[in-house]
């Protein structure tokens, strides 16, 4: 018996692989490189499932394996096949195919259908140049089908895409149709979602069952003459619109089904195995154009993110940092999960960056995601996507955070800010590696490393019970602080001379230093701001200074000093407080060219704050920079 397996989802998505079965001789799958069928799963068993003759039947036996062995998404030892079911194993799925069993002329019912499709073709029997003509019909629709890989390929959206593929079908066709997109790896239609025509007629009530038919089996399917059919020409409805055939075809890329191109005749020229052919590869165009578009916004969204993030190295001369990275970086080698706690401003994300490029996943993405900053509301599509359909203004499938992170690696800032509701599926997800997006049938698998960080007491956070006990015992498999500027007295001029040399290159490349006096200050300092502390007083000291030289004035440092011994603060202020601000504001604004975000975001105040001062100092943010003696 000749045996056909696709594969549907996994590693080999999209390749096919052919088998002869013969009594005595089965099919063995499994994890290991001698089996007939060998799968790069982790899941699977060394020697996982067979496929063997049982007489003149096909039947697929589990071989005692550690996840089972699912059928159509039932577990079962044994089970006898038809053809056409799916399979998985462990996170691969395929599909069985027996001779003869997609290509066939007539017949083809399924209980409670009212219609008889007369030619069903499947992806992998595609021969479009078999049955289109160098001239007339054939010649036109290979210049639709460059039509369409051009317009496709200048759309974004996937909507654009299926509104592009409808409009060249049903222009060759002389048909009238829609396009009916489904939720990724499940077999359930988007009818909200629907595609459909202007100018087209609604599509008869009989689209319905053949679209579902089409997503269960995969395969493009006709009903060439509707008056002829013993089921289709009873339907008044059809007959009376003068629909003579009707074609439909899955849209499909790399073993994935992402919708359903449905289309009726509109005048009296019957369908046939070219028309067939021709509408399988429109499905086949829209299908590649989609997982490319999709592949090109996660690809941005994750540049994007990149972007914010930078990789800044760690400078430290302190025995107190130097031995958290040291942990660190053991911990991250280890695959973690690993937890960061340390106040805020001490510069957890860099910890984060630094474990990252210690760990398993080194060459993929850091995808840093704040949880404090994004609403609640948000914060579940934010990290685990969501299906086209899933919620009022999810027009588009949306990788999450999870998802981009897949073979990297994903940082949780403020993690103690994580929602309730939400805590169940952060704890499904480091215990198993799946998760579903919000409306999403079947679980996304990811490996990643996964590190968080918080200023809050999580174990006080378990007691009161804002946070789960299980996610903290989770989360703190390993555990690294991270110090405080006060306990690091050896890096703060190190920093303020590191910050330094970035805030004059912000500004145009304005030469500035620091005095001795004013490095005295910094280092006396108690910094309850830690390092963030530390680079806004420097970036703010290079707009105020005057000439360049940052006296301790310029530091314009509000609380008490931490040494009982530094300088009486009363020592450090030669001029008016007003006087330093409103020349700290007008430097400011002149870097700037007089954008007043960038002013307030260099002097480290908010805006509205800064709106306040300009109407107190009266200052135009257009007026030129007059500097005085």
């Amino acid at each position: 018996m000749q045996v056909r397996l696709t594969i549907l989802r996994g590693k080999e998505a999209g390749q096919v692989r052919r088998f002869r079965i013969e009594a005595g001789q089965p099919v063995v799958i499994g994890r290991h490189e001698e089996c007939d069928l060998p799968l790069w799963d982790e899941a699977a068993s060394r020697r996982h499932a067979l496929l063997e003759l049982s007489g003149s039947s096909l039947t697929v036996v589990d071989l005692g394996s550690s996840n089972g062995t699912y059928v159509n998404g039932d577990q079962l030892d044994r089970l006898e096949l038809a053809g056409g079911e799916r399979i998985r194993i462990g996170e691969t799925e395929f599909r069985v195919e027996t001779e003869g069993f997609q290509k066939r002329e007539t017949v083809v019912l399924k209980s409670g259908s009212d219609y008889t499709v007369e030619q069903s073709l499947s992806p992998e029997d595609l021969d479009l140049g078999a049955t289109m003509a160098p001239v007339g019909d054939g010649a036109s629709r290979l210049n639709q089908l460059l039509e369409l890989v051009d317009r496709v390929q200048a759309e974004e959206s996937g909507e654009d895409i299926l509104t592009a593929l409808l409009q060249v079908a049903v222009t060759s066709l002389h048909a009238q149709g829609i396009v009916v997109p489904c939720s990724e790896n499940s077999d359930q239609p988007l009818w909200s979602e629907v595609v459909s025509n202007p100018k087209s007629t609604k599509p008869s009530s009989l689209a319905n069952s053949i679209v579902e038919q089409v997503l269960r089996d995969g395969n493009a399917l006709q009903i060439s003459d509707t008056s002829a059919n013993p089921l289709t020409k009873s339907r008044e409805s059809i007959v009376s619109r003068g629909v003579r055939s009707i074609v439909a075809s899955p849209i499909s890329a790399r073993g994935r089904t992402l919708g359903v191109l449905y289309l009726e005749s509109v005048d009296d020229r019957p369908y046939d195995a070219s028309a067939l052919a021709f509408v399988a590869t429109l499905g086949q165009v829209a299908g590649m154009a989609l997982v490319a578009a999709e592949k090109l916004q996660n690809t941005r969204r994750l540049l994007r993110t990149q972007k914010k993030v930078g990789h800044a190295d760690l400078l430290t001369e302190s025995k107190a940092l130097r031995a958290s990275l040291d942990h660190l970086a053991r911990f991250a080698a280890s695959g973690g999960p690993v937890l960061i706690v340390g106040e805020t401003g001490t510069g957890k994300e860099l910890l984060a960056q630094y474990a990252h490029r210690n760990g398993p996943y080194a060459s993929g993405p850091f995808i840093p995601v704040n949880c404090a900053a994004i609403p609640a509301t948000l914060l579940e599509s934010e990290l685990f996507g969501h299906e086209k359909g899933a919620f009022t203004g999810a027009t588009a499938r949306k990788a999450g955070m999870f998802e981009l992170a897949n073979e990297g690696t994903l940082f949780l800032d403020e993690v103690g800010e994580l929602p309730p509701e939400l805590q169940p599926k952060l704890l499904r997800v480091l215990e198993t590696g799946e998760f579903f997006r919000i409306g999403g049938r079947a679980p996304v698998s990811v490996r990643l490393l996964v590190l968080s960080a918080t200023n809050r007491d999580l174990e006080a956070g378990t007691r009161d019970g804002s946070f789960r006990e299980d996610l903290f015992f989770r989360l703190n498999r390993f555990r690294v602080q991270s110090p405080p500027l006060r306990e690091r007295p050896e890096d703060v001029a190190l920093l303020a001379h590191h910050f330094l040399r970035h805030a004059a290159a912000k500004l145009d490349g304005v030469e500035a230093e620091l005095t001795s006096e004013a490095e005295r200050v910094l280092c006396q300092y108690g910094w309850p701001g830690n390092v963030r502390e530390l680079r806004n007083v420097i970036e703010r000291a290079v707009v105020v200074a005057r000439d360049g030289r940052i006296e301790p004035p310029d530091l314009l440092l509000t609380h008490s000093l931490q040494h009982d011994d530094g300088p009486d603060p009363t020592d450090l202020v030669p001029r008016s407080i007003e006087e330093v601000e409103e020349r700290a504001i007008r430097v400011a604004l002149h870097h700037t060219g007089g954008k007043k975000g960038e002013a307030a975001e260099i002097l480290g105040i908010a805006w509205p704050t800064l709106r306040r001062k300009l109407k107190k100092y009266r200052i135009d943010p257009d007026t030129p920079l007059v500097t005085s003696g």
